[in-house]
């Protein structure tokens, strides 16, 4: 037998991940469910977020200055706060901000030209943060077969109800401060060895 032995905000995370499972596999799809199930997945995610926020600030003020790390840090917010706007734009107006009559909008657009932007910042001033960024924020398009594929948005965003959107930006914003809390900690770390 094999124990694996986790944490709580994981075993929470398992729990609402084998609950949506069940809900998916009940035979009829209930969206009141789904929705509830959404509801809690993005309220821990948001208390994730706010703990991820408490250690960046942390990290930061143990920090040597960095023009590197301010360029990062302000690429990080400016790509944080425009997640944050889709997730605005969701919950007042109702509706998932990629898609209008089933076509892309100037949002989702946007937000693949500046995840895209971001990604590619962060491998180039971070180098060795390259597998951590794929890992954490793969824009790939989704390839189901050989000559059978689904473009990032489509397939993560087309079709979705307003609270999986809102549940999937807010896990992005989510990977979006755990890649700057390993930036930060890289950074330290690299400050350490050199004293």
């Amino acid at each position: 037998m094999i124990v694996i032995q986790l944490d709580k905000s994981m075993e929470k995370y398992i729990i609402l991940f084998c609950l949506l499972i069940l809900i998916g596999c009940s035979g009829t799809p209930d969206t009141a469910n789904l929705e509830e199930v959404a509801y809690l997945l993005n309220s821990e995610i948001e208390q994730d977020n706010k703990a991820l926020v408490v250690i960046i600030e942390d990290k930061e003020k143990r920090l040597n200055t960095d023009s590197i790390y301010d360029k990062f840090k302000l690429q990080t917010q400016g790509h944080i706060d425009f997640l944050e706007a889709l997730i605005d734009l969701s919950v007042k107006n109702e509706i998932n901000p990629f898609f209008e009559n089933e076509e892309l909008t100037a949002s989702a657009r946007t937000y693949r030209k500046m995840s895209f932007e971001y990604n590619a910042l962060v491998t180039k001033l971070y180098p060795e943060m390259k597998i951590l960024v794929k890992d954490l924020l793969n824009l790939n398009d989704i390839w189901i077969e050989e000559n059978l594929y689904f473009d990032y948005v489509y397939y993560h965003f087309g079709g979705m109800p307003k609270e999986m959107v809102i549940f999937k930006l807010e896990k992005r914003k989510e990977k979006v401060l755990m890649l700057q809390n390993e930036v930060l900690f890289w950074i330290l770390a690299e400050q350490c060895n050199n004293h």
